[in-house]
């Protein structure tokens, strides 16, 4: 069966504009409190890349580091209020427990922004350099999610392509 990991904050949504919002007011802590993440919304595309994802893949999944106590109910219920089709939810503490889920269990794809410093930058620019790097040497193809989901979908279907 084939899978592919999908991740959720800054890839199918827009959380940085949650982050810089809350941030912005001086309620950093209030980042991730249960029921704001529900506001988040979809970036444009999302929905349809994973709907054509879940034609070419066995599995979508999403894959996601929140770390907070309800993280997976929110994750389900953002994704049920969105109508996101997905096969399954992993959550991760933080983009180090990713990699280790990765070495452990890897997936046929993987699609994530790895950015971080959402309350400061603009989203996509600054990322986790040294978790790229790991990923890249693994066993699986890896596309970095740069904010266009027609872009993404280009780079998925050429990997299609090739293994046809």
């Amino acid at each position: 069966m084939s899978k592919v990991y999908v991740d959720l904050d800054c890839t199918l949504n827009n959380a940085h504009e949650r982050i810089r919002e809350v941030y912005d007011k001086e309620i950093y802590e209030e980042r991730f409190v249960a029921g704001r993440t529900l506001l988040d919304l979809p970036l444009p595309g999302a929905k349809d890349a994973v709907k054509r994802l879940a034609e070419l893949y066995d599995d979508v999944i999403v894959f996601t580091a929140r770390f907070w106590k309800n993280a997976v109910v929110d994750t389900q219920m953002w994704l049920q209020l969105h109508t996101f089709p997905v096969m399954g939810i992993i959550t991760t503490d933080s983009v180090d427990d990713k990699l280790k889920w990765l070495k452990e269990d890897p997936p046929d794809l993987l699609i994530d922004d790895l950015s971080r410093e959402w309350e400061t930058k603009p989203p996509w620019t600054s990322l986790y350099d040294d978790a790229i790097h790991q990923i890249e040497r693994m066993p699986f193809p890896f596309i970095r999610f740069k904010g266009d989901w027609a872009d993404a979908m280009r780079r998925v279907e050429s990997l299609e392509d090739n293994l046809r």
